[in-house]
Order: structure tokens, then C-alpha cells, then sequence
């Protein structure tokens, strides 16, 4: 269970590629294929980005 002001503390502090690509899945409710689409990326690119930006967020919430 994750504390909403350190998740939004946490997101100010990643990179805006993460943010980015983070908010199209969650937020936007994008689709692997939306996302290959619109950052012209193959399907397993787009899964490891969302991956290594899941991580680092975590990664920078557990540090604040």
C-alpha cells in the first residue's frame, strides 16, 4: 500500500521518459500496441521501459 503524497513526490523525481511512458499505461489506460505506436518502439521495448520505470519509481518512493 503505497502512501499517495510520497507516490506524488516520488513521480515529480523521475525522469520525464519514465513519467512519460508510466502515465500513457496508467493514467491513460494505453495498450502496449498505443504506446508502440506512439513512441514508435517494438512490443518487448515498450515492456522493458514500463518495467525499468516501475522500478525507479519504486526505487525513489522507498528513498523518501
Amino acid at each position: 500500500n503505497m502512501d499517495s503524497e510520497k507516490l506524488t513526490k516520488a513521480r515529480e523525481l523521475i525522469d520525464p521518459n519514465d513519467k512519460t511512458i508510466l502515465f500513457m499505461k496508467y493514467q491513460d489506460e494505453m495498450s502496449i500496441e498505443d504506446i508502440q505506436e506512439v513512441l514508435d518502439l517494438g512490443k518487448s521495448a515498450v515492456k522493458m521501459r514500463l518495467s525499468r520505470a516501475k522500478s525507479r519509481l519504486v526505487k525513489v518512493y522507498e528513498s523518501i
